[in-house]
């Protein structure tokens, strides 16, 4: 199985070449979205969840550290009226935004395909979304997935400063190809009970899911972190080196 890295030779070549590889965070391309960076994603590591519409109650409701006993949403209109058909479908009862943040590597899933690279490098007007290309990525790096991974999982037991992925014995990676679909769920309002609870299935949208306007990306991503046993607040941009991770590189070129 392979991936492909597109990148731009002046900045990159040499780090690739030496086997060096940068592993950002979902935090930083959020914040590059709001510097003007038109390649990033402001909503990275993001999703909003809303419970309910219209009337309903819930009990016990706890969020992180506020409780509410009672949560009553009732229309201000009488039953059956215009007033409370448009408070019905235009209310919102509560609304939860998660955000998350670990280090991520991203990558085209598949062999080099030079007519893909064209769209990465001028854009594409595809059926769903206008992909802006990025004129700088002229070059690529075939990769063996199979041998990265096996090469990354290697420098953080050896390497990594977060010495709470390197002591612990569950998975610290994952990879996963991207979704491309909407990151606002609705739900009953009375499922708010676990609005604030990380679970698996929520982690693997916040870290694996981008808007469709992205989607020529075809996008595999590599995934550190231990959440949701463990939140890495403090993530940075890390840069594995090392010569497995030179040979996991299958070949190098320039379009």
């Amino acid at each position: 199985m392979r991936i492909v890295k597109y990148f731009n030779p002046n900045e990159n070549w040499r780090h690739y070449s030496a086997g060096s590889f940068k592993f950002g965070t979902l935090k930083g391309y959020r914040e590059n979205e709001l510097k003007g960076d038109r390649f990033s994603d402001s909503g990275e590591g993001t999703i909003t969840r809303t419970y309910g519409n219209g009337e309903g109650r819930i009990n016990d409701l706890s969020i992180g550290n506020i409780k509410i006993d009672e949560l009553v949403l009732f229309s201000p209109g009488q039953a059956g009226s215009q007033k409370q058909k448009i408070f019905n479908e235009n209310s919102t009862g509560l609304t939860v935004t998660h955000r998350f943040n670990c280090n991520v590597f991203c990558a085209t899933f598949g062999s080099y395909d030079r007519d893909h690279h064209l769209k990465m490098l001028n854009g594409h007007l595809g059926r769903e979304c206008c992909y802006l290309g990025n004129p700088a990525l002229t070059s690529f790096a075939e990769i063996d997935l199979s041998k990265f991974l096996s090469a990354i999982r290697l420098w953080v037991v050896r390497d990594t400063i977060y010495e709470t992925i390197r002591n612990e014995k569950v998975e610290f990676i994952r990879h996963k190809h991207v979704k491309y679909e909407s990151r606002t769920f609705l739900h009953p309002l009375g499922d708010a009970h676990g609005a604030s609870v990380l679970t698996p299935e929520l982690l693997e949208i916040l870290i694996f899911t981008k808007p469709t306007r992205y989607t020529t990306e075809q996008e595999l991503r590599v995934a550190l972190t231990l959440a949701p046993s463990n939140r890495i607040h403090l993530a940075e941009d890390v840069f594995p080196k090392s010569d497995a991770l030179k040979k996991s590189i299958i070949r190098m070129g320039r379009l």
